[in-house]
Parts: structure tokens; C-alpha cells; sequence
């Protein structure tokens, strides 16, 4: 019997996914909320079908988890832990591809005692987790002023998942923003003064190159939102529409990690890993360098004949190179 995968997410990670999964011979069922958005994507593919399904539907979950060999997560990392409870009480594997939170470490011991394993962090720029590293150092380049945007679309509420019923509707921008922050009008200059009140800036000048990046985004704008329930991902859609790659552009991926080892005898050695990755031309039906770098080490953490794992438990994806006792996958 073909073994069988169902792929939570349909988001532009899960196509390498699906590709390698079909080609490898998994039948792969493709569920998301929105049934036309699995349609869209299993519609690609041989040996894949699409589903509805509402991950907060915990008994729709259950069922459907049961009813395959694997579970692959490719929904926000919020979501990882009612599918891996539907995992448990399944006793089915799990891949995600993203970090091991807290409360996933928290299932440790359940993940154990089901005997099954959830393999975290596939794929680009997975978590460490060394044996014996005494200090790991890790940084981020990112534009100037990257953390202090951040930060204040933090305080503001804007990268709330909290759900408000005026951001189901299409309303202008500047109308959303007031009721996000609770300002009295929706004019630019009370806007700017609710956000004033609720975060801090380092002087003016940072003041007015903020405030800047908040007008570039549209939030003060005659402009109507695309309504997604929650300030997130209504932000998110925002920044979809304006950052889309235009035809004929790519992206690129380049990640550079600096070991430095310190020997037993004393002596130092420093290791250096370099990825650099170019994504496919937009328009040439190829593969962005994210897409590929996430989604199809994804893929292969399931379909490959040797892919291993380190026992059962809640793992990180760096675990696989290092342990000493691996064991290969089994798929019933």
C-alpha cells in the first residue's frame, strides 16, 4: 500500500514539497482551510488531492490525521501543537519546519510515550543544538532600523493574531488603523499621535524615518485593506501586494554560519559554512531559492529511503548529522 502524507498549508513552501512527495510515490492530501487553495495546489500533482479542513476543528483534525502515515505542518508555527496532540493520540510522525517553541518541548515526554517523532526545524537556517558547544553566538544582518520597525509595529498591535471582526470587512486603511490603536480620529496627525503614545523612539529623527516606513506600508492610506481577521495577516497581505517580485526578478539566499571550535588541547579551529542560492527567474515556472531551500528538504525529511531519525522524541532537524544512535524512519 503507497504510503500516504497530509500536508497542512498550501503556502509557496508546500509546492517543492508536494513535487518531491509525488514523485518519490507518497500519496499526499493537501488540506487547508480554504478549499480552493488546496485545489490550486494539489491540482499540480499526481497522487494528491485536496481537503478542507480547519486545524481548530479538533475532531476533523484527529480523523484526518488517522487516517495517514505522516503528518507534515507547513501552517504558522501556532498551530503545531494541536496537530502534534492529534499526532500523539494518532501515533503518527510529525515534520515542521519550524523552531521548537516552548510549548512544543513541553510535549516532550507524550511524543515519547506515543513512540512517534517530531522532526522540527527542516529545512533553511535550521536551530543548533551541538553536543557539548559551550556557546553558540547567532546574528541576523538586516537593514538599518529593521528591529526598531519591527518593534514599533509591535507595540502598536499590528503583528497581533487576535481576531477583530472590522478587519473581516474591506474597510480603508486609515479606518483599520484607528480602530487598531484607538484613536480618536483616522487623520494622519492623530494616528501618529496614538502611535507615539503607545511605543517609544530614540529621538525625532527616528521618529520621522519610522513613522516614514509606517506611511510607505499604507496604514494612514485612502487605500482598502484585504480583510484577513487579524492585524497580522492583514499587515501581511498588505506587504504581499506591495512586495511581489516582478517578472523576470529572483531572489537570493545567502547564509553564512562561523564555528569556532575549541580543541580539548587547547588549540582553535574556526569552520565556515557558506550557502549561497539563486531562486528561478519569476515567470520561468521555477522554484524561489526560499521555496526550494525549505520546501524540498521538507519533502525529503519524508519521502527519502534514508531518512533517519534520532529515537522518539521532539527534535530539532540538526540532531540528524550528530547523533550517535540513529535509526531509520519507519512508516506503517
Amino acid at each position: 500500500m503507497p504510503q500516504s502524507a497530509l500536508l497542512l498549508g498550501s503556502g509557496f513552501v508546500a509546492t517543492p514539497a508536494v513535487q518531491i512527495l509525488s514523485d518519490a510515490g507518497v500519496h499526499v492530501t493537501v488540506a487547508c482551510r480554504t478549499l480552493a487553495s488546496a485545489q490550486k495546489l494539489a491540482g499540480n500533482f499526481a497522487n494528491t488531492k485536496a481537503v478542507s479542513l480547519d486545524v481548530n476543528d479538533t475532531s476533523a483534525l484527529e480523523d484526518a490525521t488517522a487516517k495517514h502515515d505522516l503528518i507534515i505542518s507547513l501552517i504558522p508555527y501556532t498551530y503545531h501543537i494541536a496537530v502534534v496532540k492529534a499526532a500523539i493520540k494518532a501515533k503518527k510522525n510529525v515534520v515542521t519546519t519550524s523552531y521548537v517553541s516552548p510549548a512544543m518541548q513541553a510535549l516532550d515526554e507524550e511524543v515519547k510515550a506515543a513512540g512517534i517523532t517530531v522532526m522540527n526545524e527542516i529545512g533553511l537556517d535550521p536551530g543548533y543544538n551541538v553536543p557539548e558547544a559551550q556557546t553558540v553566538m547567532r546574528g541576523t544582518l538586516r537593514y538599518a532600523g529593521f528591529p526598531e520597525f519591527i518593534k514599533v509595529l509591535i507595540d502598536i498591535g499590528f503583528l497581533s493574531e487576535e481576531e477583530l471582526n472590522f478587519l473581516k470587512e474591506p474597510i480603508v486603511w486609515k479606518e483599520a488603523t484607528k480602530k487598531i490603536l484607538g484613536a480618536t480620529s483616522s487623520s494622519e496627525n492623530d494616528l501618529v499621535w496614538a502611535i507615539s503614545s503607545k511605543t517609544t523612539f530614540k529621538n525625532t529623527d527616528e521618529k520621522n524615518r519610522l513613522v516614514a516606513g509606517l506611511k510607505w506600508l499604507g496604514i494612514f492610506s485612502e487605500l482598502k485593506i484585504t480583510p484577513k481577521g487579524n492585524p497580522l495577516d492583514t499587515l501581511c497581505a498588505a506587504l504581499e501586494e506591495k512586495m511581489t517580485y516582478e517578472e523576470g526578478e529572483r531572489d537570493f539566499v545567502f547564509l553564512q554560519h562561523n564555528f569556532e571550535i575549541e580543541n580539548k588541547d587547547g588549540s582553535k579551529d574556526i569552520v565556515t559554512s557558506t550557502l549561497c542560492e539563486y531562486g528561478s527567474p519569476i515567470g520561468s515556472g521555477g522554484y524561489l531559492a526560499m521555496e526550494k531551500l525549505v520546501g524540498i528538504p521538507c519533502g525529503v525529511g519524508k519521502s527519502s529511503s534514508f531518512a533517519t531519525i534520532f529515537g522518539s522524541s521532539v527534535l530539532p532537524s540538526a540532531l540528524l548529522s550528530i547523533s550517535p544512535s540513529l535509526i531509520t524512519l519507519s512508516i506503517a
